[in-house]
């Protein structure tokens, strides 16, 4: 889950491996499990969904789907959070810090792809900004040594 300014996006990997996308409204960062991870950086088991009181039903109802257990860690760059990868339904018994250690795993690479396509994006629009004031000047040069 990556949170925006006014918005969250949520993006399930079904076992089938097709990412389903729904969109919703801001979480808070001292609610929710995914508030929770995105204001402390730490990561959070939910071995019962129907019995946590900070487990938020939106994203099931809008993906048809059902948690029953979840698992939620930091994406980190650095020290930013940059947003929280969750693991839902673990297929026997419930998530425990094995599980966790694993995810965390998972979840520096994906934070360090996120990072690099950032990062490759600002070089491209840069690059791009750069060419732009490259022509300017080349047409002002032309247009000086014309007049």
């Amino acid at each position: 889950m990556r949170q925006r300014k006014n918005s969250t996006s949520w993006v399930r990997l079904t076992t089938t491996g097709h990412a389903e996308k729904s969109q919703g409204g801001p979480i808070s960062r001292d609610q929710r499990g995914v508030g929770r991870v995105l204001s402390t950086g730490q990561p959070i088991i939910v071995p019962d969904t129907s019995k946590d009181p900070y487990y938020y039903g939106f994203v099931d109802d809008q993906m048809r789907f059902k948690s029953r257990n979840m698992l939620d860690v930091p994406l980190k760059s650095g020290e930013r959070i940059i947003g929280v990868l969750c693991a839902i339904n673990k297929k026997n018994g419930v998530f425990d810090p094995s599980d966790v250690e694993l995810l965390n795993l998972i979840a520096s690479t994906v934070a360090l792809s996120i990072e690099n396509a950032r990062y490759a994006k600002e070089v491209t629009e840069a690059y791009k900004e750069l060419a732009s004031l490259n022509r300017a000047k080349d047409r002002a040069i032309n247009h000086l040594s014309t007049s």
